[in-house]
């Protein structure tokens, strides 16, 4: 008989929040003039790492991204953070099916993400109802990397083998997978939705569908 899980572990950008990352570039193009291509280069390699992994501060980070673009620049700090803040979008249907899977089963949050972010989720309410959080600034180490899979479980307190991990990233996907978690790669809210259907006990179903 196939077990059921115990515990649900969701990422959150693409999978319960929407993310557009055109946004982000065209207002910092607006505010520069600076081709989009100049400025999505300059969120690549250790400066974006860095800041998920807490070893940046949000002063730091715009720094060291201002000094990555074209010189003179002209970029002001409140401007940057505008952008970055416009990369995150609404919830995804898959949030409503996240917090009804949290009535009846403990369900974390665990992401590569920032405190910017994160301040703004939690000030929109997004972040409310879940048994927990595990974000990678605050224990300095990202997806898929398995140090983050051994601290998440550490941090909730359970086994990989009784525990859920859904992510629309495959290499985090197969990462986990390698420890031991059941996973779904997660690519729409409906197969998500069937996918899940394997592994929940048939007394909830109707609550959470």
């Amino acid at each position: 008989m196939q077990k059921m899980m115990e515990n649900i572990f969701f990422d959150i950008g693409g999978v319960l929040l929407h993310l557009h990352p055109e946004r982000t570039l065209h207002y910092l193009h607006e505010c520069t003039s600076i081709p989009e291509n100049l400025i999505e280069e300059a969120f690549r390699g250790d400066i974006h790492h860095d800041y998920e992994t807490g070893k940046l501060t949000d002063d730091e980070f715009f720094e060291r991204y201002k000094a990555r673009l074209p010189q003179p620049n002209g970029l002001i700090r409140s401007d940057f953070y505008k952008a970055w803040l416009r990369l995150l979008g609404e919830p995804t249907e898959t949030m409503v099916l996240a917090r009804n899977l949290a009535k009846t089963c403990p369900v974390w949050l665990v992401s590569n993400t920032n405190p910017c972010h994160i301040r703004y989720g939690e000030m929109k309410g997004y972040f409310k109802s879940f048994a927990g959080t595990v974000y990678s600034f605050e224990i300095g180490v990202r997806k898929p990397e398995r140090g983050f899979f051994k601290k998440a479980l550490e941090i909730a307190g359970v086994e990989a083998q009784s525990t859920l991990f859904i992510d629309d990233k495959l290499e985090n996907v197969r990462s986990a997978q390698e420890m031991g978690f059941v996973t779904i790669h997660y690519r729409s809210n409906r197969q998500v939705r069937q996918e899940l259907d394997r592994w929940l006990p048939a007394s909830l179903k109707d609550d959470i569908f």
